[in-house]
C-alpha cells in the first residue's frame, strides 16, 4: 500500500471521512466520466463534495485498475498510469510549474489487480484555452499568449515534455491583465535527453490543435517563449524543425 496526501489536506479529508485508500475506492457518487476498458483494465472519474470551514470544495477522484503503462524501470508489469501522473505532478511541483492541486494518492496491489487512486482540487474559475480564446479582443489573447509561452518555457527548460500539448489541456484563469495558468493530464509526461525534443514536439502538437491562431499571433507566442524580440538563429533553427513536425503529421 502506497498513500499520499497533499500538503494541508489530510486533515481535511479526516474531517470528511475520507482518511484512507479504501474510503475513496468505495466512493457511490455518479460518474463524472464513465470508466474506459483498456489496456486490460479500468479508469475512470467521478466527484465528491467535502467541506473545509464551512466553504464547499470539490474533489476529481480518478480510480483505476490494471490500467498500466510501461516504463524503463517496470518494462513487462508495467505502473498504474496514475502512479506516473502522481510523480510527474511531483516533478512540475518540485520546479514551480503551475499545475493540478493534489489531495490525495494512493496504490496498492489488490489480488492479481493494480490499483489507484489519483484524487485533486477542482479548478474553480478556470477553462481550457482553446474555450478562453473564443471571445477575447486581440491585445487580451496576447496576454493569455504570453502567460502560456512563459509556463510551456519553464516546462520545457526542465526537459519536461507533457506529450499531449493540446489546449484542452492548458487551463487558464483571467486575472486583471494577466493569467493564471495550470497544465493538466500529466499521465503522458516524460523527462527528455534534450529541451529542444520536448519544444519540438509540444509547440508542434499546440500549433497544430489551435487552427484559430493567426500568423502574427504565432509568432508573437514564439518570440515570448524564446525571449526574443528578434527571434536568432538558433531559434529560427527550432522553428523549421517545428514546422517539420507539424507537416509530418499533416500528411500522415
Amino acid at each position: 500500500m502506497n498513500e499520499f496526501f497533499g500538503p494541508h489536506w489530510q486533515s481535511i479529508l479526516e474531517s470528511n471521512k475520507l482518511t484512507s485508500f479504501d474510503d475513496f475506492w468505495s466512493l457511490t457518487t455518479p460518474w463524472f466520466e464513465e470508466p474506459n476498458f483498456r489496456r486490460g483494465g479500468w479508469s475512470g472519474v467521478t466527484t465528491v463534495s467535502i467541506q473545509n470551514n464551512k466553504q464547499q470544495r470539490t474533489l476529481f477522484v480518478k480510480r483505476q485498475e490494471n490500467h498500466t503503462t510501461r516504463t524503463w524501470s517496470h518494462p513487462i508489469k508495467g505502473i498504474p498510469t496514475f502512479k506516473k501522473e502522481f510523480q510527474n505532478l511531483q516533478r512540475f511541483q518540485q520546479y514551480g510549474i503551475p499545475t493540478l492541486n493534489l489531495a490525495f494518492f494512493g496504490s496498492r496491489q489488490q489480488g492479481n489487480g493494480q490499483q489507484a487512486i489519483f484524487v485533486t482540487e477542482e479548478l474553480t474559475g478556470y477553462q481550457p484555452m482553446d474555450t478562453a480564446v473564443r471571445d477575447l479582443t486581440q491585445q487580451q489573447r496576447r496576454h493569455l499568449l504570453t502567460a502560456v509561452a512563459k509556463v510551456a518555457y519553464k516546462m520545457h527548460l526542465h526537459h519536461l515534455q507533457h506529450n499531449c500539448f493540446y489546449p484542452k489541456h492548458i487551463f487558464v484563469k483571467q486575472q486583471a491583465d494577466t493569467w493564471s495558468v495550470k497544465i493538466i493530464d500529466l499521465e503522458k509526461t516524460k523527462l527528455t535527453l534534450t529541451r529542444q525534443a520536448a519544444t519540438v514536439r509540444d509547440l508542434a502538437t499546440l500549433s497544430r490543435h489551435s487552427p484559430k491562431a493567426s500568423f502574427r499571433e504565432q509568432l508573437y507566442f514564439l518570440k515570448v517563449y524564446f525571449d526574443e524580440e528578434k527571434l536568432s538563429k538558433t531559434s529560427k533553427r527550432l522553428i523549421k524543425l517545428i514546422q517539420r513536425k507539424i507537416n509530418a503529421k499533416n500528411h500522415n
